[in-house]
């Protein structure tokens, strides 16, 4: 791994500055009312302009101190191609800071650590399924957990489509990312360009015409004929 290690101390520093902020807006109530304001606003019930500042506040003190571990997590996480290629670089960097500030270092750890960072993801299609119904399935239970007016069948209808389209393009992508060739680099446009079918083995492109497919229909479905199932 190119990050540089620190001292445990440092990522010890990293993890406990979020934790005593978290049990002080707890112990201080900050936390209470945050959540208050948010089933407030559920109720229909507008928020007071000094509440409002208040969580508002609030929110500006969790962001802060979490924003050093984050940032660590994600400069860790981003030598992780796994994890890069396929999401999930910022919660492999949290795993390694909380190893690294429990265990510290040690030579043949460290050399199994970076040669498990730099392997590539393998094709692993009861992993891609798992994943493409999970993230199938979260979708239409988040949108109707939270909006009432959606929990009919004609509003269920509309969501399962969103979610199968968000499924199938979830799964598609961890079926292709095992057959990627070129990666391209970091920067503004990098996910556009992963899904360019020349970056991958002919094994893989068949699974990035799916995604395109997915990404295509989707906003088509859920802004254009399947929303129309509500009105």
């Amino acid at each position: 791994m190119r990050f540089e290690y620190r001292s445990p101390w440092v990522y010890r520093a990293l993890i406990a500055v979020p934790l005593a902020m978290g049990a002080y807006l707890v112990a201080s109530g900050r936390f209470g009312a945050y959540l208050k304001l948010f089933q407030s606003m559920s109720e229909s019930a507008p928020p007071s302009e000094e509440a409002f500042n208040a969580v508002f506040a609030t929110g500006m003190l969790w962001m802060g101190a979490c924003a050093p571990f984050l940032i660590v997590a994600w400069l860790i996480g981003r030598e992780h191609v796994a994890g890069r290629r396929m999401g999930y670089d910022i919660y492999a960097g949290m795993g390694e800071v909380f190893r690294r500030a429990l265990r510290g270092r040690n030579a043949d750890d460290d050399a199994r650590r970076a040669a498990a960072f730099a392997r590539p993801p393998a094709d692993n299609p009861r992993a891609a399924l798992a994943w493409g119904v999970a993230a199938g399935l979260g979708l239409p239970a988040f949108f109707a957990g939270v909006m009432a007016d959606l929990r009919t069948p004609a509003g269920l209808v509309w969501l399962g489509g969103a979610g199968i389209l968000f499924g199938t393009f979830v799964y598609a992508r961890r079926r292709a990312v095992a057959y990627l060739r070129s990666e391209p680099a970091a920067g503004l446009f990098r996910e556009y360009a992963m899904l360019a079918p020349g970056r991958y083995a002919p094994e893989g492109r068949t699974f990035v015409r799916i995604q395109l497919v997915a990404m295509v229909l989707l906003p088509v479905w859920w802004l254009g004929g399947g929303s129309l199932l509500v009105l």
